[in-house]
């Protein structure tokens, strides 16, 4: 993978489009400065696909967790959840105590697509209560909207 200085000015401008790769490191930097893990960017059109089976396989054993494949005990696991084959949503599975957390952040500030998500993940892991606990508290966090809204693209 080569990435460039214009490359990674393109992650933070709105009028961008958003690649794969800059994502992943991203996620790479925040995840190893705050001890948390995350999924690969294939995570949510796996669900869509194959369900639970599909990535339970994801989520590492208790005590061989890593960045790149957390445990469903990780205190943080962030998710990159691209979404009708054209937008990303950010997604973070938060642990306190007993309490899960799912903050969400879209930049469209769809309602109806985080309805949609909340639905998919909730019917599709249905047999891990640990990963989308049914008392899950949903967060979310409100972002701007830019518009014309360049910075799509697909995985």
């Amino acid at each position: 993978m080569h990435i460039t200085v214009a490359n990674l000015r393109d992650l933070i401008s709105p009028t961008s489009m958003m690649y794969h790769e800059l994502l992943l490191l991203g996620l790479e930097v925040v995840c190893h400065t705050f001890s948390s893990g995350y999924v690969d960017t294939s995570f949510f059109p796996s669900i869509l696909t194959g369900g639970c089976n599909e990535v339970k396989n994801r989520f590492s054993p208790p005590n061989d967790d890593s960045i790149t494949g957390p445990s469903l005990n990780k205190e943080k696991i962030a998710i990159i959840l691209h979404i009708n084959d054209n937008h990303w949503i950010a997604l973070c599975h938060q642990k306190v105590g007993n309490t899960r957390y799912f903050f969400y952040a879209d930049d469209l500030n769809n309602h109806q697509t985080k309805h949609q998500v909340k639905h998919i993940l909730y019917s599709s892991t249905n047999t891990s209560n640990e990963f989308c606990h049914p008392l899950a508290i949903w967060v979310n966090c409100i972002s701007h909207t830019y518009r014309p809204h360049f910075n799509e693209c697909g995985p």
